[in-house]
This record gives C-alpha cells, sequence and structure tokens, in this order.
C-alpha cells in the first residue's frame, strides 16, 4: 500500500507519572519549541529548510499524562517563550508558561506544607491523605486564557482532539440477557472511562461523535475540562476522588471499542450525567491502542516506507531493567503492591505486545517511539546510565517525590528537554534512503542534507522535525542549592513538618473512626504522643526511601 500523503499526523500518548508530569511538562516545551522554530523557518522559506508537513492531530493520556494533555491545549492558545533556562533565581514563578506553571511552580514553592494543611479534615470530612484543594484553583488557572486571537500553529490540527482516561467508581452498567430460573438480566459494569474534547470555533462545530467541542477564550465546556484534568489525576486515597459532570448526548455518542455508554442503563432523559471518578491511569495508563485507533492507523502505518500517521509516547515510568523479584507474602506488601498491578496491567495489551513481536525483525518495520527519562551520573570517573523512574528526582516515593521540594521537580522538566532534544535528533528518524514520499517531498529541496543526517549502527537517518541548533555535549541543568546538578535535601530537612503531619494523623485516625467512644479513645492516644509516634516513623521512612533514591545528602 502507498503513501500519497505529504503530511504526517502524530498522535501524542501520555503516560501517568504523578509530580513527574513535571518531566513530561519539560518534553513539550521542547517539542512545541522546536516545531514553532521550523514553522518559522518554512514560513520565511530559509533555504536548506526541510518542508513536509507534520501535524499533532490527537493527545491523550492518563493520570498526569492526561493533565498535561489539557495543559497544552489551552497552553497552545497564548504566545509563550520556551523556559530554556532560569538564570540565577530557582524559585522564579513562570506564570507565562502554562506547563512549567502548573507543574513545576504548582501552587507554593512549599507543596509539602499546602499537601499536610488539615483545613480539609475540620468539620469531620476525609477526602483523602493529603490535602489535594490546591489542586482546584491549578486546574482554573490552566484552562484561563487571554482573549486575544490565538496565535497560528499549522503544526496543531485546528480541530486537535484531547482526551483523558477515567476510573469511574460508579462504572457503566449494561443488562445481558441470561435464560434460567431466577432473574433473567445479569448486569454487567465497566469501570474504564473517557473525557474526550475537540478544539472547536463553538457548539455548532459538534459532530455528533462525543468529542465535546472546547473553546478556552469563549469558556465553551471549559469547566467540564477542569473537572476531567482534576479527575484523571486523582490518585487513590492521597488525592481526593473528583467528580465529572458532562452532558448526556456526548455520553450517547460516543463510539469508541474502549468504551460506548449507548447502551447503558446509567442514562436517563436528564439532560446531564454525573460520575464520582480516581486516577485514570488505573486503568489505562498508556492508551497507545485507542490513539491509534482514533488515528485511524492501519497496515501502512507499520512500515517506514508507507506511514502517514504515527503514536510518540511520554513515559516518564517505563518498565526498565530486570523482572522484579517475588516478594515477601503479608499484608501490607501485598495491598501496596496491588495499585502497581493495575497500573502495569493497563499498559499496552497483550495483542498490541503480540504485533510489536511479530514485527521486529521485519524489512522496514516501523517501531514505536516513545521518550522516556535518561542521565547519566559519573561516580570516580565511571559514567553510568540511570534510565527510567531512577533516572527522575520525582521518581521517588511512587512518584511523589517531586511535591517534596521544587528543585527535584525543576531538575525532572529539564531533564524532561534535553531528553527530547536528544530524542528528535537521533532518535525520531527515518533511513535517509526513504522512498515515503512525506519525506522525498520534504527534503527534496534541502541543498545540504549532512546538517540532519544522524547514523545508526552504521546506516545514515534523517529527522522527521529537524532542529536547526547544533548539538550541544550536555543539556542544560541549573546548578541546585546544593551546588550540584542532581538536586539533594539534608536529612533533617522534612523535621520543619513534624507539627502539621502530626496533626494532620489525628484528625485522619480521629474522622475515620465511626464513633464517639472510639473518637474518644484515639484522641486519649494522640495525647498520650502516639500521633506523634507515628509522624516520627513517617519521616523516618520517608528519608529512607530518598537515601534509596539518592536524594538525601
Amino acid at each position: 500500500m502507498s503513501n500519497n500523503n505529504t503530511k504526517l499526523q502524530i498522535g501524542l500518548c501520555l503516560a501517568g507519572a504523578v509530580s513527574a508530569g513535571a518531566y513530561t511538562a519539560g518534553v513539550m516545551d521542547y517539542l512545541l519549541e522546536a516545531l514553532e522554530a521550523w514553522q518559522k523557518r518554512k514560513d520565511n522559506n530559509t533555504p536548506n529548510t526541510p518542508m513536509h508537513e507534520v501535524e499533532i492531530t490527537v493527545i491523550g493520556g492518563g493520570s498526569a499524562g492526561g493533565m498535561t494533555g489539557i495543559i497544552t491545549a489551552a497552553a497552545i492558545q497564548e504566545h509563550f517563550e520556551p523556559i530554556r533556562g532560569l538564570g540565577g533565581d530557582l524559585n522564579k514563578q513562570q506564570p507565562q508558561h502554562k506547563l512549567y506553571n502548573a507543574w513545576v511552580d504548582l501552587s507554593s514553592n512549599d507543596m509539602l506544607s499546602v499537601m499536610l494543611d488539615a483545613q480539609d479534615l475540620k468539620g469531620g470530612k476525609l477526602p483523602s491523605l493529603l490535602n489535594s484543594s490546591f489542586i482546584d484553583g491549578i486546574a482554573k488557572k490552566i484552562t484561563t486564557v487571554s482573549t486575544d486571537t490565538p496565535p497560528k500553529r499549522p503544526y496543531f490540527n485546528p480541530n486537535l482532539k484531547v482526551f483523558v482516561s477515567l476510573t469511574n467508581l460508579q462504572g457503566r452498567s449494561f443488562k445481558v440477557p441470561f435464560m434460567g430460573g431466577g432473574a433473567n438480566d445479569y448486569i454487567v459494569k465497566y469501570h474504564n472511562d473517557y473525557a474526550c474534547f475537540m478544539l472547536a470555533d463553538s457548539e455548532s462545530d459538534y459532530k455528533k461523535d462525543g468529542w465535546m467541542p472546547l473553546n478556552f477564550q469563549k469558556k465553551l465546556n471549559t469547566v467540564v475540562a477542569e473537572q476531567a484534568a482534576m479527575a484523571t489525576g486523582a490518585f487513590p486515597v492521597g488525592l481526593q476522588a473528583r467528580t465529572l459532570r458532562r452532558e448526556v448526548k456526548y455520553l450517547k455518542d460516543l463510539q469508541l471499542s474502549r468504551v460506548n455508554y449507548k447502551e447503558s442503563i446509567d442514562l436517563d432523559d436528564k439532560l446531564y450525567h454525573e460520575t464520582l471518578n480516581i486516577d485514570g491511569g488505573i486503568l489505562d495508563n498508556e492508551p497507545f491502542q485507542l490513539m491509534e485507533e482514533i488515528l485511524g492507523m492501519d497496515e501502512k502505518d507499520k512500515n517506514t516506507e508507507t506511514f502517514d500517521k504515527t503514536v510518540l509516547m511520554i513515559d516518564p515510568f517505563p518498565s526498565v531493567g530486570k523482572p522484579e523479584k517475588m516478594q515477601e507474602n503479608s499484608l501490607i506488601p501485598n495491598v501496596l503492591s496491588l495499585l502497581n498491578v493495575l497500573v502495569t496491567q493497563s499498559g499496552i495489551q497483550p495483542q498490541t505486545l503480540a504485533q510489536l513481536s511479530q514485527q521486529q525483525g521485519q524489512k522496514n518495520t516501523l517501531d514505536p517511539f516513545m521518550i522516556s527519562p535518561v542521565r547519566y551520573e559519573k561516580k570516580k570517573n565511571i559514567e553510568t546510565k540511570v534510565e527510567g523512574g531512577k533516572a527522575l528526582a520525582c521518581g521517588a516515593v511512587s512518584g511523589f517525590s517531586g511535591f517534596l521540594h521544587k528543585e527535584f521537580r525543576i531538575h525532572d522538566y529539564f531533564m524532561g528537554r534535553a531528553n527530547c532534544e536528544k530524542f528528535l535528533r537521533d532518535y525520531f528518524t527515518v533511513p535517509a534512503d526513504t522512498t515515503n514520499r512525506i519525506f522525498t517531498e520534504g527534503y527534496k529541496h534541502v541543498t545540504d542534507k549532512t546538517m540532519f543526517i544522524t547514523e545508526d549502527e552504521g546506516k545514515k537517518r534523517l529527522p522527521i522535525i529537524p532542529l536547526f541548533t547544533p548539538e550541544q555535549s550536555e543539556g542544560y541543568m541549573p546548578v541546585f542549592s546544593n551546588g550540584a546538578q542532581w538536586p539533594t535535601v539534608s536529612p533533617v530537612h522534612f523535621d520543619r513538618y513534624k507539627k502539621q503531619l502530626k496533626e494532620r494523623i489525628g484528625l485522619t485516625i480521629f474522622n475515620v473512626l465511626p464513633n464517639a467512644p472510639l473518637q474518644v479513645g484515639a484522641w486519649t492516644m494522640g495525647k498520650l504522643g502516639f500521633n506523634a509516634y507515628l509522624a516520627e516513623k513517617s519521616l523516618t521512612q520517608l528519608n529512607e526511601y530518598l537515601k534509596e533514591h539518592e536524594l538525601i545528602r
């Protein structure tokens, strides 16, 4: 099957990350910078510029990835400069840059104090282990854009599709008829869900396909987008579950292989349908297959010579290294492993893995593309490659360590930028002798291809997204307060939070108990030092986790 197109459509699949969304934000910042620089050269007819078109058609993801997709859709409505460096002020806020502001600045330079604040527990409530009310402010901030005309960005589809995965706690209910002496209807529930948006000018652009028209300037469905962003990132137990309110017509019209509300018995004649949701990464952390479906990919897109659609995955926590050993068979480790099992199982599905395995080694096979964390550290003059979550400063404490110190988030943001540059230059490529029309036409008038060509195992390659700056020996990384380019904190850094942690532990225990006698007992235990003991043990364990990740100096 030949390819007569001259445009490559890309779907960005953004995996879950918890606080390592800072890494994904950095990747996105560099990607947008590269696309904008290339577009300006094309607009100005600058000599030696590849002229093929690349279009981001869909952005989708779960958890932090889904949140970043919505942030990106809002960010491109305004002009912003990439953040290439910070000068001497690491704590300076960057409100003009939605990606950096949402993931690195968050709502405070001291996020642990914000998340330990016990105000949300007053009145007997227990929404989550940590105070997550700050997320409401961030969601409102990221969906608020200038009313000016958005800048032209031809590298985005004007009707960009954005979706987030959800874990719908109510689920979608369906009747399945059975023959028997008892009830004839068997109720089946599915809890995977998706909130799907499409950038549009107005509601009249709705195509009756379930993709909600989204316009940030006109505030069209922006409240739903805010709710969806918070819902997909509602890490279970740790962060508060979130309500999502959607018009029933959008749910009934949505026809995707992984979600279909049309025959659900939950929908009635009301205008809106509300669901309570937690982290979408639990049931679909890497919506790779759904991305392929939305793009309309087929057999030709598995071959370098014919593809005109592809998926680019950004995954801060890919599975790397050796298989894990069997753990101790006891209650607490088993419970802690359950969430990891659910998230891992929700990754790329077995049928897709089988297809990828069959393709390996075949001529002109197009392997999937992925950007994931890589850094190099030198100890005793020996350089070691560190990959995946271990490369992230936000990768400790199951991805929550980024909330502990802003410098951890800053590190991962700039590592994301550096990794993206390396990926675009060396890995997001096609053979230099390709016959794919997108690239033969795109590079047709380039007189000097040497500035773009890289080599992989002796074979010359051309970039899909060309860069016009020379390769640096190493990416920018600020010097942190410890004088190094890997951030650390002192062993006593978290002692300042003992009082807050003690109060939050006490109120959490008090609120979870069902009656007054037990609450009186908990109050008495607290007065006798039990809450202080738990706070001390928690901080000791936290330091151990950070030591394992080399974040304690």
